[in-house]
């Protein structure tokens, strides 16, 4: 048996495993220049050949990470190019920093682990208002309704019924279109 729909939840898992992995590549792009020289010799006008394809790197990291973003990528993924963007920082500060140093990796975690949990924060206060809203405007169409019957009821002659019922319903669908 077929369930309609696990096709398309299979190619989305699949493609969020594809975008998480190009945004893992992207922090890890930025690397690329300890690892090999590609057999380039010549700099560009750069000081040496590892400059000019760490500035290539630094160049496609952002462009993979936009890539891997627009194809939905899982969220913890988020957290290698955070981690290796974070040790680029500091490194811009204490270039005589190594990369084997315990701290720099305590620091980078730490950081890492910090902007995910200010992202929770961020998204749960916006969760938390827009659920307020959601009450608040379901208690103004209540309350909204209430008024316009009792009106009706108290002071609405019968042969203008019909026409404040109208007007009610043309004025309970505008409140509809607030969400």
């Amino acid at each position: 048996m077929i369930l309609h729909g696990s096709d398309n939840q299979k190619n989305s898992q699949i493609k969020s495993i594809i975008a998480s992995i190009v945004v893992v590549f992207s922090a890890l792009v930025i690397f690329i220049d300890k690892i090999t020289d590609f057999g380039i010799t010549n700099s560009y006008g750069y000081r040496n050949v590892g400059t000019f394809i760490w500035m290539v790197g630094q160049s496609l990291s952002p462009i993979l990470l936009c890539l891997g973003f627009l194809l939905k990528p899982y969220r913890f993924s988020y957290a290698f190019p955070i981690y290796v963007f974070f040790i680029q920082l500091y490194w811009v500060f204490d270039h005589t920093m190594k990369a084997d140093d315990p701290l720099l990796h305590f620091y980078a975690v730490g950081f890492t682990i910090s902007i995910f949990l200010i992202a929770a924060i961020i998204l749960f206060t916006i969760q938390s208002i827009r659920t307020e809203n959601e009450i608040l405007l379901k208690n103004i169409r209540k309350a909204t309704r209430f008024i316009v019957v009792e009106v009706r009821k108290k002071w609405v002659p019968t042969e203008k019924n019909k026409e404040y019922t109208e007007d009610l319903v043309r004025f309970n669908e505008s409140l509809e279109t607030l969400d």
